[in-house]
């Protein structure tokens, strides 16, 4: 029979093939629960592991407006600039065109995710969406 043999967490760290469950020194289970190398196995039940979500910290500026533009953001973002009182609106448009990158916690960027009622996650989404644009 098949068996996945398990670390001291419960995770899967090899399938081998063996005759019974009873193997000294190895903690095993039958494969016939399912779950592939790397998931884990809690009270019976096969838990998936699922790659951790890296939130970058900073995209190129080509990068937030393809990821802004695909979002249907762009156009929004633009509006919010030109419509900044005038002394907030200089300092805006510098940041939106003189920017070579932009950074997830620098205040323009808050400041837009504010205005265009993301949250804080949503936000996140946004960057990891930027960083995967060519």
């Amino acid at each position: 029979m098949d068996a996945h043999e398990l670390d001291e967490h419960g995770k899967i760290i090899n399938t081998i093939v063996v005759n019974d469950l009873n193997f000294p020194g190895k903690h095993l289970v039958d494969a016939a629960v399912g779950g592939n190398i790397g998931d884990s196995i809690i009270n019976g039940f096969v838990v998936k592991y699922v790659d951790p979500v890296i939130i970058p910290k900073e995209v190129s500026k080509k990068q937030a407006r393809l990821a802004l533009l695909s979002a249907g953001y762009y156009d929004k973002v633009i509006a919010i600039i030109d419509n900044l009182p005038e002394d907030q609106k200089t300092v805006a448009k510098i940041q939106w065109d003189d920017s070579e990158s932009y950074q997830r916690d620098h205040p323009f960027v808050l400041m837009m995710a504010t205005a265009l009622g993301l949250t804080s996650d949503e936000l996140d989404a946004l960057f990891v969406a930027a960083s995967e644009m060519k």
